[in-house]
């Protein structure tokens, strides 16, 4: 590869991200920022209110369109939101579980002392930034 990021015949080269791949800089801020809702208020929050409430809201501008009742409405929104809280609250458990194992990851490739990237280091090498090894075990002690 050249400096210039393109492979030899000119192409950008491509890396596919694969599914355990660390977050990048902006997901890893989004992420962090997300974390503090914990894992229950992440997924009953997004899951169980605001996606539901969402759907309930978008089908009442389509009900009002059409100048139904509001029985009408009340009536297939509160069937609406019992469909479709399960289904957005699984969603969630998912994506909390599958980015909370990738910032872990992510975690694991950040040295401990200074967060240099150290992605393709061996355990129990150096940081080339501050001299600290990665590994808890093996880090001498601050100070």
């Amino acid at each position: 590869a050249s400096a210039t990021g393109r492979g030899a015949d000119g192409p950008p080269e491509v890396t596919p991200v694969r599914p355990n791949a660390p977050i990048d800089a902006r997901q890893h801020v989004l992420w962090h920022r997300l974390r503090r809702l914990g894992p229950w208020r992440f997924t009953l929050g997004f899951g169980g209110v605001a996606a539901p409430l969402l759907t309930c809201v978008l089908y009442a501008i389509v009900i009002m369109t059409y100048r139904y009742p509001w029985s009408i409405y009340v009536r297939s929104a509160t069937v609406m939101w019992l469909v479709s809280a399960p289904i957005y609250i699984g969603a969630c458990a998912w994506t909390w579980s599958h980015m909370e194992k990738r910032y872990r990851i992510t975690l694991a490739h950040r040295c401990p002392g200074c967060g240099y990237s150290v992605i393709g280091a061996m355990p129990g090498t150096p940081c080339p930034e501050c001299g600290r090894r990665r590994d808890p075990e093996v880090a001498p002690a601050p100070g």
